[in-house]
């Protein structure tokens, strides 16, 4: 038995496997762009956290500073060989360090943004143009 396909179903068969082809690459495609434009989210919002945990730190070492002033090298409260005048020196190194990582907070949350702004119109100029 010769099992010859009809030119025209053959045609249709192909035309149908490539329309499939297109919605697998167009799911993909539309997959990864909204990963892009979630991960975008998520890293704003860990910069926030940090953000925030920085600005509580800095608060806890400016009030822990407050305390260690007055303490005596014998003072046993601090921790084992440690002195005073290191956590002092320590927690100021430590408050300039968060100032100036807060002070570079703008320009990375603009950066953020921009990174955001451009995965959600590439989300978007995509879905536009993507046959339904």
């Amino acid at each position: 038995m010769n099992k010859t396909i009809d030119p025209e179903v053959a045609a249709q068969h192909a035309e149908i496997d490539r329309k499939a082809q297109v919605a697998r690459e167009n799911q993909l495609r539309l997959a990864q762009l909204t990963k892009a434009v979630t991960a975008c989210e998520a890293e704003l919002v860990e910069f926030e956290s940090k953000k925030s945990f920085l600005q509580s730190r800095k608060q806890q070492l400016q009030d822990q500073l407050l305390s260690l002033w007055p303490k005596q090298a014998s003072d046993l409260s601090l921790q084992v060989n440690t002195s005073p005048l290191q956590c002092i020196v320590e927690s100021h190194g430590t408050i300039a360090a968060i100032d100036a990582a807060i002070a570079a907070a703008p320009r990375v949350k603009q950066y953020l943004d921009e990174q955001l702004r451009v995965a959600r119109q590439k989300l978007d100029e995509f879905s536009k143009r993507a046959p339904k």
